[in-house]
């Protein structure tokens, strides 16, 4: 959370392109929506698989 929020007040022009992750990775809209769906299937798929 601190550094979701260090993100936001550093580059508020950028907030949608870095928000919630590194400043290092610069993606476009379509890989940053790509990467979001994997990231919530794996997570949805270990919850599933640990429950």
């Amino acid at each position: 959370m601190r550094a979701t929020m260090h993100i936001f007040h550093d580059s508020p022009s950028e907030e949608k392109l870095v928000f919630g992750r590194p400043p290092k990775l610069r993606l476009t809209s379509s890989q940053q929506h790509r990467m979001g769906f994997n990231i919530f299937s794996l997570m949805s798929t270990s919850l599933w698989m640990f429950i």
